[in-house]
């Protein structure tokens, strides 16, 4: 089974519209960082949750500035999620810029547990 990533690309050189958190959690040992974008006027009902991840080589804050779903969805939570140092397919064969497994059981499955320990802030 192969994990899929669809990123979206909008470059604009906008500025954060709100000032984003900066989350850390620990991921079997290993502490991982997202920026949270939170609704400006919180609801009663729970709000959707947008997950947004760089491309290989990027960063949590170049994807936020570039992809501002933060500004495109205001009542949903948006997470900008960090990637750790991962060997590309062409470029980056050792490993030094940052991204994210490209299979499940790669990496032993890192990635998405982080997805998991973001999820589970939520509940």
């Amino acid at each position: 089974m192969k994990l899929f990533i669809a990123i979206f690309l909008c470059f604009s050189p906008t500025v954060f519209a709100r000032e984003p958190a900066l989350i850390k959690w620990t991921v079997e040992g290993t502490v991982r960082e997202a920026l949270v974008f939170a609704p400006e006027v919180p609801s009663k009902a729970k709000a959707p949750v947008v997950l947004a991840f760089h491309g290989h080589g990027g960063n949590m804050r170049f994807a936020a500035r570039g992809m501002h779903f933060q500004d495109a969805w205001p009542e949903a939570v948006v997470v900008y999620l960090q990637g750790l140092p991962t060997a590309g397919f062409i470029l980056d064969q050792k490993g030094v810029k940052p991204g994210w497994q490209h299979d499940a059981g790669q990496l032993n499955d890192r990635d998405l547990k982080f997805v998991d320990a973001v999820l589970a802030t939520r509940s």
